[in-house]
């Protein structure tokens, strides 16, 4: 099964960090989103239009619960896959010696697509 366009959100220092990739997983556009969550909530709806047949989100379980745009975006009708953090730790450290929050936000984004690692996502 191959997803369409798939968006991973991962929290920094300077706000969210949102990459957007394509059903090949090839990156469409990496960013971090503005500080409202009426801004984030305008970002995701562009990248959706943008991203036909519509977007999926995923993130972990702390940014679903701890980030409005989690329940504010289930809300508006997208996708919403939950990593494991811990998973997300391992993968990004073991490909990033310090990797940044816009590459684990696209290491997120590509999860679904890869068969192996799709077994650890779980639907909100």
């Amino acid at each position: 099964m191959t997803l369409g366009p798939v968006c991973g959100l991962w929290p920094s220092s300077r706000g969210l960090a949102g990459a957007v990739v394509d059903a090949d997983g090839a990156l469409v556009v990496a960013a971090t989103l503005p500080h409202a969550i009426e801004e984030q909530l305008v970002w995701l709806s562009r990248q959706r239009v943008l991203c036909d047949p519509g977007l999926d989100l995923v993130m972990t379980e702390s940014t679903a619960h701890h980030n409005p745009l989690g329940r504010f975006s289930l809300e508006c009708g997208y996708r919403i896959w939950i990593a494991p953090l811990r998973a997300v730790t391992s993968i990004s450290r073991a490909a990033w010696w310090r990797p940044t929050p816009r590459q684990i936000a696209t290491l997120l984004a590509r999860l679904p697509n890869s068969v192996a690692l799709r077994t650890i996502l779980r639907r909100l």
